[in-house]
């Protein structure tokens, strides 16, 4: 099989670093991409003369392996990026990872009898006390009600779509193993330990957005590969265990052998002949977010130093929001900014029916009247964009239907399932890299296990 055509679905970082791997070693494979551009969620576009990002992204890894490789695709003349970024509550803007300096805001919001029971009962905690099955059992467990109520609750419950109950621990257990109050504490404040990733207080950003990254790998493509765009996949057919072709609108394409980094709900809808009974009942227990951004135009650079800001609050549509000009600003305009305000939303909720002049009436609104760091007059133009099937939700019990799922499409001998979509698990940029990698790897014989890929790092956030 090593010299048969490869077809990869998706040309996203994952789909696209498979095709530059795979190109090293000889082979010419081609890429089904369904978006007018490739890099999957992390695309940059351009609107009345400024630039905004699909979502917040940036590079940071413990693997210097994977950093050089990063590194490598900008001629290593990247600059790291100071981190700046807080938490909205009530009111509050408190930075987050949380500092000594935060100590007043914390009291205010917390209240002096919590802060000193956290103390108490959550620092001295070095680890689990209990064998959790979900996301409030395992959040309560380590940081107490009181942490788990100011924030962690209110924000999986909007980011998710469900209350925190509904929530695997698995989810937890696989972004932010290893995250206690203790170890935020060394994390942030004893010098000669290494700290949790996603508390880094450096990054790595393209100056023209994270979209560049996508355009350096497809520069080390040119005339190795071949990406089709505007080529959504609709069909996937399948005998004896192989995988036999993938059809667009316009095109039958065969391949030896086919990588899909598909949402994996999707690659499951589109087989011919249809996976067995079994596996699409455990095909509908799996679930994605819609990712919604509303980008803005506003009549000053920023309103603060931080590059994103949180917001659990229920009564705030959005959770999060960019500011361009805090990540780069040849992302801007001077005297003006760019500002992004991210939802997520799921089939037939509120948020998905709204069409784009509701959605920026309802964002600047709730930025303006609840925020109030800006008001509508400083708002000067928007535009909205939509991303299907961004986030895979991890709902309780949701293991063992992956399982199922996994277990059928594992039987077909030419078929690789990679990315965040294909293998249905959060991934950051670090680990879409690694996955390309170490799938190019095992088509051309190694054996890398993908499900080892971002196994409990230690991320929050």
């Amino acid at each position: 099989m090593n010299q048969q055509p490869v077809l990869i679905l998706g040309a996203g970082l994952t789909g696209l670093t498979t095709a530059l791997e795979l190109s090293k070693a000889g082979r010419a494979p081609v890429l089904l991409e369904k978006e007018d551009r490739p890099g999957g969620l992390a695309r940059t576009f351009a609107h009345d003369g400024f630039k905004f990002d699909i979502g917040g992204h940036r590079f940071f890894t413990h693997d210097q392996g994977l950093e050089k490789y990063f590194l490598d695709l900008f001629g290593n003349r990247l600059a790291p990026v100071c981190r700046r970024s807080s938490i909205f509550k009530d009111g509050v803007l408190l930075r987050y990872p949380v500092s000594f300096l935060d100590a007043p805001r914390v009291f205010r919001l917390l209240g002096a009898r919590a802060v000193f029971k956290v103390l108490r009962e959550r620092f001295l905690a070095a680890g689990p006390g209990i064998a959790a099955t979900t996301f409030e059992d395992w959040a309560q467990d380590r940081f107490g009600p009181e942490i788990y109520a100011l924030f962690l609750g209110p924000y999986i419950a909007k980011f998710w779509g469900c209350a925190p109950a509904g929530i695997s621990a698995a989810w937890a257990s696989q972004r932010i193993a290893g995250v206690t109050p203790r170890a935020i504490f060394k994390s942030l404040f004893w010098q000669g330990g290494r700290p949790l990733k996603s508390f880094t207080r450096k990054f790595f950003y393209p100056e023209n957005g994270i979209g560049e990254l996508a355009e350096r790998l497809q520069e080390r493509l040119a005339g190795a590969a071949e990406i089709h765009c505007h080529a959504e996949v609709v069909g996937i057919r399948h005998a004896g265990r192989m995988i036999a072709e993938a059809s667009t609108r316009e095109k039958r394409y065969q391949a030896g052998a086919f990588v899909s980094t598909l949402p994996l709900t999707e690659f499951i809808d589109r087989l011919s002949p249809p996976a067995p009974a079994e596996v699409l009942a455990a095909r509908r227990h799996l679930t994605f977010r819609d990712w919604i951004g509303v980008h803005l135009i506003m009549d000053r650079e920023t309103f603060s130093r931080d590059q994103w800001i949180y917001f659990p609050d229920a009564a705030i549509s959005f959770s999060r929001l960019q500011q361009g000009a805090n990540w780069s600003r040849r992302l801007i305009q001077p005297g003006r900014g760019a500002l992004l305000l991210e939802f997520l939303a799921g089939p037939g909720d509120r948020l998905s029916g709204l069409d784009d002049q509701a959605l920026i009436a309802l964002a600047v609104d709730d930025f303006c009247a609840k925020v109030r760091l800006l008001r509508p007059h400083n708002i000067l133009g928007a535009k909205v964009t939509r991303i299907k099937n961004a986030y895979p939700v991890y709902k309780t019990g949701f293991a063992e239907h992956l399982r199922t799922v996994m277990g059928f499409l594992g039987g077909f001998k030419n078929l690789y399932l990679a990315g965040r979509g294909g293998r249905f698990k959060y991934l950051n940029m670090d680990h879409a890299l690694e996955m390309g990698i170490k799938t190019a790897g095992n088509i051309q014989g190694q054996d890398y296990n993908l499900d080892l890929i971002n196994a409990g790092e230690g991320f929050l956030g």
